[in-house]
């Protein structure tokens, strides 16, 4: 019975023990039943198995939702709180709502605080006092009865058709509203690091709907009476609360023939394409397996695919819930990368994360980043060494490197300083020097053991009598180098720092401009190649723009190397646009390799074959056309003949013999028309508009209206479109429209995807016109229409892509402070305020927020917009 008298109790911190709590949950059952999809609830039941370790306490806590109703708080519920049998008396712990002083200013550090000392104090928000028959047992069952309504961490997808019947696609599912569980949302339980359980998972449902959850499926039951199906998991493998989910809907499934124990679900409609994105899922296993050397660590694995959700994956012991965005079609190929990459990231949370699982909050980055990241390079020092240095210390080295090559002695000269700044720390120990020369490539190792370290490198070469000659690379490998660029007493083609990637640090090299050269062309190793372009991409010569025509051009190196390439080579055909060039150009590279052979200005009939040359040809024509896009003349525009190339292009496309789809090119090509554009020097005038500027305008609406008949995949294609014409307001050749972009995020009528473009097309325009106080109300109103959304997964990639480019920062921009900005406006600051300590919100949403709120105003104490601040702005200015 709920105890209605006298002050909360004393909350004891389980926390600050967590070797020794008074009370630890061994095992949990818990049953679910009566969901409404309608009033997005549903009714809970669970039985805790508690052992004893303090048999003087007479209470202990537990983790509990807001929304997961007790027994006595809701009107017509009824129910039990009990302990072994006899009636318990409970309440809830009212905790102070965190908030700074009345004499702080309102600032993220003040706020900062309150949280702090709120989250240290607080242990449990349910306190549980044991029954006096109970006191003297060493193990304690509690059996709580619950209703759970509207919880943070669980999705009710509601799909309706137009009478408003729920279609067979609505479902639910948990998912983490929360930085680290949100289990307790739902589910009242010991809810923190580390806590670990079996569970056993028994879900009621109505006939035709199945469940999954976190375990193996032991059973199913049929109750013809209720007209209902009970499914029985159970989790023998230990877990914490945080790694227990479910879903309830009406899926397909499909086993996977070469590991029957893997089951992928879907809802009705994705079969198809589910078994497509799946079919390699098999070696994903088979691989994780032989390099850790052990067996899957759960007797199943199930893989559900649904909407909306807010992460492409969620990851639960033997069960991961995955967005159905991650599904593609046979006929598309520009999906596969990412999508496996997801599914990989999701298999290996398994071992990691919900096998082996963080002890406290602090260390779930390091099974995450294990999950994601296997390490084959082993440092060979000392692991408290490497612990204090790269893990408990903030920071990465900063090296600076000089060398000069001493003919006399054949030696390398070498210089390597670091400095102690903001973010960096002075590193100590080896570092690995590989120089490449004539008779081989050769590693040294130079011991750094204070901020400035002169050592000198022997050189095993003596010099050269050739002009051509076979070297031999670091990977064994021996290619026929053209030494005729090189002094003929020079031994040493180039210089690599940390050529294995073993530290996280930055390097500023300093070494001959023709040693970055023969690394883009006869290096093998692709960060070098990579780190060399960069290099490159700055400078403006004859002989560079040669060099990168070379790597274009050469169908041997890796297609990201040569798409590295192509940028660079945009960039330094611009900063060379001022002089006349002999060398190919861009369009005529690419007309040779994507053009009609009898009509090169023509681009070719799309062709694409399941072969690696044929992939690479493919996603580096779609790079190449935006490199192309990217040049730039004298006067800082595109040349008229790029934009016609580039809109001949989308004239003569032809997929009609192609395979695979061409809405990824089609979009590529759209983009690389934004890409174009450079600001407008006018007022938008519709009727004086440039020619180039209207065929841009008339192809982009033209093929967002195709769109409308015939989407593309993912919506590719009308994201494109939105981008090209939020480009076009914002750059001023069109007139401003925000109801345009509005039309885009209902959520009724638009993908998720494109609603969330269609958001930061908004915020790009109000970044554009931030200093104009008629716009002053804008993003007040695109901040409430984000949080008033019901899908989560919306709400959290619009705050991130707001955050990503704000409308303004905190710090100013062009001169001009923050506070002389209309759009930071006092109503948006009292929005945002409130709204991070709003405790309706999920905490996981209030972060995003946070995130927001420090990229507006700061951590210290904000400056907003005034009429005063912005007068005295400009009476400066006049000065």
């Amino acid at each position: 019975m709920p105890s209605d008298s006298g002050p909360p109790p004393e909350v004891h911190n389980l926390q600050n023990n967590p070797l020794m709590k008074p009370v630890e949950p061994v095992a949990q059952k818990i049953f679910l039943s009566n969901f409404n999809f309608e009033k997005r609830s549903f009714n809970l039941s669970t039985q805790i198995t508690f052992v004893v370790n303090d048999p003087s306490i007479n209470e202990f806590y537990l983790n509990i939702g807001n929304n997961c109703k007790l027994p006595g708080e809701v009107p017509g519920f009824g129910g039990k709180v009990a302990v072994l049998g006899h009636n318990a008396i409970y309440q809830r712990v009212a905790s102070k709502k965190p908030d700074v002083r009345s004499d702080e200013p309102k600032s993220l550090d003040n706020y900062h605080q309150s949280l702090e000392d709120d989250f240290s104090k607080r242990s449990g928000e349910l306190v549980i006092r044991i029954p006096p028959e109970a006191r003297s047992e060493t193990t304690l069952v509690l059996e709580i009865d619950c209703l759970v309504l509207k919880p943070n961490g669980v999705n009710f997808v509601l799909m309706k058709d137009k009478e408003g019947n729920f279609l067979p696609t609505s479902h639910i599912y948990t998912y983490r509203s929360e930085l680290r569980s949100s289990t307790f949302e739902w589910l009242p339980c010991i809810d923190h690091q580390p806590t670990l359980s079996i569970f056993e998972i028994v879900i009621e449902v109505e006939k035709g709907f199945y469940a999954l959850a976190t375990g193996e499926h032991i059973e199913t039951y049929e109750d013809d009476d209720k007209d209902t199906v009970r499914y029985e998991f159970r989790s023998l493998v230990p877990t914490m609360p945080q790694n227990v989910g479910f879903a309830v809907g009406i899926f397909d499934s499909y086993v996977h023939p070469a590991v029957p124990e893997v089951v992928f679900h879907c809802l009705p409609g994705s079969l198809n394409n589910m078994r497509h994105t799946v079919a390699q899922c098999d070696r994903v296993f088979e691989f994780f397996e032989e390099l850790l050397s052990s067996r899957f660590p759960f007797p199943c694995y199930h893989m559900l695919f649904v909407y909306n959700s807010p992460d492409d994956f969620i990851s639960y012991s033997g069960f991961s819930i995955m967005a159905t965005d991650l599904l593609y079609h046979k006929k598309i190929i520009d999906k596969v990368h990412s999508t496996r990459k997801a599914i990989v990231n999701a298999i290996g949370s398994q071992f990691f994360g919900c096998f082996i699982q963080p002890r406290r909050f602090n260390d779930v980055w390091l099974t995450k980043a294990i999950a994601r990241q296997t390490v084959y390079n082993v440092t060979g020092r000392e692991v408290p060494t490497l612990m204090d240095q790269w893990v408990y210390h903030g920071g990465h080295p900063h090296f600076d490197v000089h060398y000069n090559l001493n003919k006399k002695r054949n030696v390398i000269e070498l210089e390597i300083k670091q400095e102690t700044k903001k973010g960096r720390q002075i590193y100590t120990g080896p570092l690995n020097i590989s120089v490449q020369e004539f008779d081989g490539s050769y590693t040294h190792t130079v011991q750094i053991d204070k901020d400035l370290v002169r050592d000198d490198i022997p050189c095993h070469s003596k010099g050269r009598n050739k002009k051509r000659k076979k070297v031999l690379l670091s990977i064994g490998e021996e290619v026929d180098m053209d030494f005729s660029k090189l002094d003929a007493d020079v031994s040493v083609l180039w210089v690599r720092i940390d050529p294995d990637l073993l530290l996280i640090r930055e390097i500023v090299f300093d070494q001959p401009l023709i040693y970055y050269e023969y690394m883009v062309e006869y290096e093998r190793n692709i960060p070098a190649q990579l780190f060399a372009l960069d290099v490159l991409k700055n400078l403006n010569t004859v002989q560079t723009i040669d060099v990168l025509n070379n790597v274009v051009m050469n169908d041997i190196w890796f297609y990201q190397v040569r798409a590295h390439a192509m940028r660079a080579l945009a960039n330094t055909r611009t900063k060379f646009s001022a002089n006349v060039m002999s060398n190919k150009g861009m369009v005529e590279i690419f007309e040779e390799y994507f053009g009609c052979k009898s009509a090169p200005e023509i681009v070719a009939s799309n062709n694409v074959v399941i072969l690696p040359k044929s992939l690479q040809m493919y996603f580096l024509q779609q790079q190449f056309i935006f490199s192309i896009a990217s040049q730039r003349d004298q006067t800082g525009r595109c040349p008229s003949e790029v934009i016609n190339f580039i809109l001949g292009l989308l004239y003569f496309n032809d997929n009609s013999l192609n395979r695979f789809s061409d809405d990824y090119l089609i979009a590529a090509y759209i983009n690389a028309l934004s890409r174009t554009l450079s600001p407008s020097d006018r007022h938008p005038d519709l009727k004086e508009m440039n020619p180039e500027i209207k065929k841009i305008v008339s192809e982009a609406l033209r093929t967002l209206n195709l769109e409308n008949m015939k989407p593309s995949h993912g919506r590719i294609v009308q994201i494109s479109c939105l981008n090209a014409v939020c480009d076009l307001q914002r750059l001023g050749y069109i007139p401003v429209n925000f109801s345009f972009f509005w039309l885009f995020a209902d959520p009724k009528s638009n993908y998720v995807e494109t609603r969330v473009t269609a958001i930061q097309c908004i915020v790009k325009l109000i970044k554009s016109l931030n200093k104009d106080k008629w716009f002053a109300d804008e993003m007040p109103k695109v901040v409430e229409f984000i949080l008033g959304d019901e899908n989560p997964r919306f709400v959290y990639k619009a705050l991130a892509k707001v955050a990503e480019n704000p409308p303004f920062h905190y710090l100013g921009q062009s001169g001009m402070r923050a506070r002389e900005l209309p759009v930071n406006s006092q109503k948006l600051f009292d929005l945002m305020w409130n709204k991070i300590r709003d405790e309706e919100l999920s905490r996981r949403v209030r972060l995003l927020l946070m995130d927001l709120f420090y990229i507006f105003y700061g951590s210290q104490a904000p400056e907003v917009y005034s009429e005063n601040s912005r007068i005295g702005h400009f009476s400066n200015v006049a000065r």
